[in-house]
């Protein structure tokens, strides 16, 4: 599932298992592409699709989180998924509705409608989901100051050590200050 040439050649058919008939496959397969990055960014059509059929064969919200996550990874080669993404926004899970937020981050940059999303869902997350966001939120520098108070709770309330290592990065390239105020 990383970057190479020999994972590269695995797109075509990662691609065609998007549209497996079995859910699982579908998320194994856009798990693969979250590893992939702007290589994988044929696939965009095929992950958007995903994201936008809400029906029952992609109404399990690992999936659709999953296809998100990968969006993100490839960056802004998948600008075409934006308006499904932002459409993605409008539904409850707050899981799937953080990573949603992180890949319009990651396509365009958008911190206007990003931040919001992660500062509102994250209180209700795991640490085991949530850090990607907090990764994102320090992509963001200075332009994610909203979020230092809850960087700084989440500093004192978690007691992984490599969430905290996420956190202490992401304060960080926000505001090298946020550890003296």
């Amino acid at each position: 599932r990383r970057q190479s040439p020999a994972a590269n050649q695995a797109i075509p058919a990662l691609i065609d298992a998007l549209s497996d008939n079995e859910q699982q496959v579908r998320f194994y397969a856009a798990l693969a592409f979250t590893e992939m990055g702007e290589d994988a960014s044929n696939a965009v059509p095929a992950l958007t699709k995903i994201l936008a059929n809400t029906g029952q064969t992609n109404s399990l919200f690992y999936l659709r989180a999953a296809v998100a996550r990968a969006l993100g990874k490839i960056g802004p080669p998948a600008i075409n998924a934006i308006p499904e993404l932002k459409k993605a926004l409008k539904e409850t899970d707050p899981n799937f509705r953080g990573h949603t937020a992180v890949a319009i981050w990651r396509i365009d940059s958008d911190v206007a409608t990003a931040l919001p999303v992660l500062l509102k869902e994250m209180p209700w997350i795991s640490e085991h989901s949530k850090w990607d966001w907090i990764i994102a939120l320090g992509e963001m520098g200075p332009h994610a100051r909203e979020a230092v108070p809850q960087l700084k709770k989440e500093l004192k309330e978690d007691d992984q050590k490599w969430v905290r290592e996420y956190v202490t990065n992401a304060l960080m390239k926000i505001d090298p200050d946020a550890f003296t105020n």
